[in-house]
């Protein structure tokens, strides 16, 4: 760990986080059973949240890609190392992260080099049975996850674990070098990163991290079938006419009533609305047609217009 942090703080830290754990791990399993209302895949395999999930083989190379847009980015990197002949784990939080695994991976899982499952609860426990039972040879974890007892417990095996398509944001930048910065002395624990641009190498290696190696934005290596871009091709004319057009992407619960009262005060543009949760979708629908609002789902167009090829 960096020595920004000192060694006694970090451990009275780190102790308080393991108890909030343990405090709290009712109202995390009540938070899951309510997810589970809208998606019920957040309440299946519930056993693998700490830990229990039943190895189809030792050694992988483990990724961790807690959601969908995380796991779109490591689909490239996966490809890749299986081509190198290596077995992968693949873990989430989400299940459309879990989802997107299984379906991206379906004919490899089948044949048992990939296997998908949740990610364990940030508890020391749980990891420990976690990597006893899969060994893995490194962990990559995609994007900003940071969780102390991943970190520790990987250190304490022996597993390096590396940051993957990292950036370090500003204001999180900031906020750790003129404070205590417990996630600073976190990111010292991985054993090397693999980061979007120069600048991020500069912040992560003011924060104590080291092997760092710039390799771009990850999420630009994402494939994209040919059959959309001509579909695509086909319909933008059709749909953007000479219009201003933009795409509001990525968007979570709470920001839908800026965005769509944004919309309505320009009539004249063509917008593209992407919602951040797949499961969010049709209660986004709901709200554009609450507002009156003409607008089609992509399943509607796109899909359509693949069909029509």
């Amino acid at each position: 760990m960096t020595d920004r942090f000192p060694p006694l703080i970090l451990r009275i830290a780190l102790l308080a986080y393991g108890l909030a754990w343990w405090v709290l791990l009712p109202a995390v399993m009540i938070y899951l059973r309510l997810r589970a209302r809208k998606d019920a895949d957040y309440g299946a395999h519930l056993a693998e949240r700490f830990g229990f999930v039943r190895a189809r083989f030792r050694n992988p190379v483990w990724v961790h890609a807690v959601s969908l847009g995380e796991m779109r980015s490591a689909t490239p990197l996966i490809r890749a190392l299986l081509a190198q002949g290596e077995c992968v784990l693949t873990t989430h939080f989400t299940p459309a992260g879990r989802r997107e695994a299984m379906r991206e991976f379906a004919a490899e899982i089948a044949a048992g080099h990939v296997q998908a499952a949740w990610v364990p609860f940030d508890m020391g426990l749980a990891y420990a049975v976690f990597l006893r039972r899969f060994a893995p040879k490194y962990g990559l974890v995609m994007e900003i996850e940071i969780w102390p007892r991943m970190i520790m417990a990987c250190r304490a095996r022996g597993v390096p674990l590396f940051m993957c398509n990292a950036q370090y944001p500003q204001k999180s930048f900031d906020k750790d070098m003129a404070g205590w910065g417990l996630r600073a002395a976190l990111t010292g624990g991985f054993a090397g990163g693999f980061v979007k641009s120069a600048l991020q190498a500069e912040r992560f290696a003011a924060a104590g991290l080291r092997n760092i190696h710039i390799t771009g934005e990850m999420r630009f290596d994402q494939p994209i079938p040919q059959a959309q871009l001509q579909a695509a091709a086909r319909l933008r004319e059709r749909l953007v006419a000479g219009r201003p057009a933009f795409t509001l992407t990525s968007v979570v619960e709470g920001e839908d009533a800026v965005y769509i009262d944004m919309i309505r005060q320009v009539p004249d543009a063509f917008f593209v609305y992407v919602p951040r949760a797949p499961e969010r979708f049709d209660e986004v629908a709901g709200m554009l047609r609450e507002a009156g609002l003409h607008f089609a789902r992509r399943s509607q167009v796109l899909d359509a217009a693949l069909g029509a090829r």
